[in-house]
């Protein structure tokens, strides 16, 4: 099925059928709307938004005018984001975890948003719905509040990265304030969220990501970069993220005490609204949010410390500052905790938050290897390719475009991602 009929499609169906049913059920009202007001639609408009990199599910705009019986001339208006699955085979749709991926972001924005200090930050919720082969999800459009997306899509400026990182401490340790003074209630929030990575990967992915990490390898052998990473640790790094790669994920996920926590997961640019001095994102980033919550796990919070350093800053960011970066992100988590709780246990300083960052490096190239070449060389029409039936031949297509995707700037950036975590493990006295 090509872009053009599906895409069209769903618009229509958002504006027919989803919309009005949300009116009917009371789930979009007039403002101050008297209980037995009957409300109508003046007008919808709905219409696909661009999404960079890997999505499964299309995101829309939608457009909403309300306005009642009794009073046509006081119209309410509406602005939504209605993130909805394309048409996927059965076997494709649940591979991918669609269903659990739209409950997780249901669980977030009913359970865990609602519990944060800061709560009005974030785009209100309106609906999500699953079905054995399609998922609907509803939500306030945050760009009517200023909210946007970062002109650069994988090499954020230090300044985006600060406040990135700002936003995940002051996240982080709303969930530690939780998880410390009602742990009955975090531990029930964290039990709820389902494994959507790991738990069941496609085959198919298994193999692409394989072959990624053996293009990183092989280019830093026969690179300059084989001076500065020794071959033993190559092979260790080979190993570990070329073996078996779902029992790796498992593991790596798998929450460690005491810093494990709810982390988003997914946390990279694509991810991460900014607001801007003078409303312009051509000037500084002023304050972050993050969104697209279907990831949420509990495990390590060095989870989305790596995501964002590894897909969304380059090297010449990334390396020379990461000590100020990681100390933003812990000034940030330590105030909000000690808000919350008062006095800080000696278990969360800024060490354990290093060392624990340092330890993971090894996921972060596990997702650059992969995911980084799709928002250097976006894929074109994802959705359709998808949604064919992955034949040897396919896989074969898929394989190479892996070993290509990118070109040398790929290349580059790994290399560097991999000598970093060679020299920070030396330094730190870690082994893989």
């Amino acid at each position: 099925m090509q872009a053009a009929s599906f895409l069209p499609a769903i618009a229509t169906w958002i504006e027919d059928e989803f919309v009005p049913q949300m009116v009917k059920d009371g789930k979009l009202r007039v403002e101050n709307q008297a209980p037995d007001d009957e409300v109508k639609i003046r007008a919808v408009h709905a219409h696909p938004l661009e999404v960079s990199g890997f999505a499964l599910s299309t995101p829309f705009k939608v457009h909403v005018e309300l306005y009642t019986f009794a009073n046509p001339s006081r119209v309410t208006a509406h602005n939504l984001v209605v993130k909805k699955t394309p048409p996927l085979p059965p076997e494709i749709f649940a591979g991918a975890q669609l269903e659990a991926l739209f409950k997780n972001e249901a669980i977030a924005y009913t359970e865990i948003i609602p519990m944060l200090s800061n709560k009005e930050k974030y785009p209100k919720y309106y609906y999500s719905e699953t079905k054995p082969t399609e998922a609907t999800l509803a939500m306030e459009d945050f760009s009517y509040h200023g909210w946007k997306m970062s002109n650069s899509v994988v090499n954020l400026s230090l300044d985006h990265i600060l406040c990135a990182v700002t936003e995940l401490g002051s996240f982080h340790g709303e969930m530690y304030a939780l998880k410390e003074s009602k742990p009955d209630i975090f531990h029930s929030i964290a039990s709820k969220l389902i494994e959507t990575r790991y738990a069941n990967m496609d085959d198919t992915l298994q193999l692409v990501m394989k072959a990624s990490v053996e293009r990183a390898i092989k280019y830093v052998k026969e690179s300059n970069f084989n001076e500065k990473v020794p071959a033993e640790f190559l092979e260790q790094l080979n190993v570990l993220l070329a073996g078996d790669i779902q029992e790796y994920g498992r593991r790596a996920v798998k929450p460690i005490e005491p810093l494990a926590v709810i982390t988003h997961s997914d946390y990279l640019r694509n991810n991460i609204a900014f607001k801007y001095e003078n409303d312009d994102p051509s000037q500084k980033p002023i304050d972050a949010m993050m969104f697209d919550m279907q990831t949420m796990r509990y495990c390590t919070p060095a989870i989305d410390l790596v995501s964002l350093l590894a897909i969304s800053a380059m090297h010449e960011i990334r390396a020379p500052n990461l000590d100020l970066i990681l100390k933003t992100y812990h000034d940030k988590l330590c105030s909000v905790l000690e808000a919350k709780i008062g006095q800080i246990p000696e278990k969360y300083n800024f060490e354990s938050f290093y060392r624990e960052y340092v330890r993971f490096l090894p996921h972060g190239i596990h997702i650059s290897t992969c995911f980084l070449s799709m928002l250097l060389d976006p894929v074109e029409n994802l959705h359709e390719m998808m949604a064919e039936k992955f034949t040897p031949e396919k896989v074969d297509e898929l394989i190479e475009m892996s070993m290509n995707r990118g070109g040398e700037v790929l290349d580059i950036e790994i290399a560097h991602q991999i000598q970093e975590c060679y020299e920070l493990y030396q330094k730190f006295n870690l082994k893989l």
